[in-house]
């Protein structure tokens, strides 16, 4: 009986944890090498650039010079959270300005709602915690007034953040998170892509 060694046998392993220094895209040319898809992930990787700037044209003339910032709730306390898929996407590959001050990329630092007011981000994107104390509190701080005297709450710019896709960090991760950030900036649907062949969606091909 056949093992079915053939060509896999001579491709390298993949490891099985990527560096965290590596981006995305490093990830997938690395899995293209290990499946022998590097053509289509070439082009992958241009879509996706072609896609990003398309879609920072879009967001731009609707945002403007309007800070974001992201927040995350659990219990009682609010953390202003960045992770690395959100500041690439949002401050790097859609241009946005952030209205929290901090040094470095990825952060998670705990922000009382008096410092949200001073900051006053014209974007909030919410990440809710979903266990039933944070719920309940979220639910009461709907009604507060330091809540919603926020100028995003105000006008209406506040977005809920679901965990899948924006606390993931790939490829597919960030092409989904920027579908939902133009929607949720313009409120324009990204198209679905008439791209199946023998019912595997071409958008990602690996």
């Amino acid at each position: 009986m056949r093992t079915g060694t053939g060509d896999a046998a001579a491709r390298p392993a993949v490891a099985a944890g990527h560096s965290q220094a590596q981006g995305w895209d490093s990830q997938l040319r690395e899995l293209a090498a290990f499946l022998g898809r590097e053509d289509l992930c070439e082009q992958w990787i241009e879509r996706f650039e072609r896609k990003a700037a398309q879609a920072k044209e879009l967001v731009a003339p609707v945002v403007g010079e309007d800070t974001c910032m992201v927040l995350r709730l659990s219990g009682k306390e609010f953390h202003a959270y960045c992770n690395r898929g959100i500041g690439e996407l949002l401050y790097g590959e859609l241009g946005l300005r952030p209205a929290y001050p901090y040094p470095g990329v990825i952060y998670n630092e705990p922000i009382a709602l008096e410092e949200v007011q001073r900051l006053n981000p014209q974007r909030l994107l919410l990440v809710i915690c979903p266990d039933a104390a944070t719920r309940l509190h979220w639910l009461s701080l709907q009604h507060s007034e330091g809540w919603r005297s926020l100028k995003a709450v105000h006008t209406g710019h506040i977005f809920l953040l679901l965990s899948d896709p924006w606390f993931e960090y790939s490829a597919v991760a960030l092409d989904r998170m920027m579908d939902e950030a133009v929607l949720m900036f313009t409120g324009i649907c990204p198209s679905p892509e008439q791209d199946k062949v023998h019912g595997c969606h071409t958008a990602y091909p690996l």
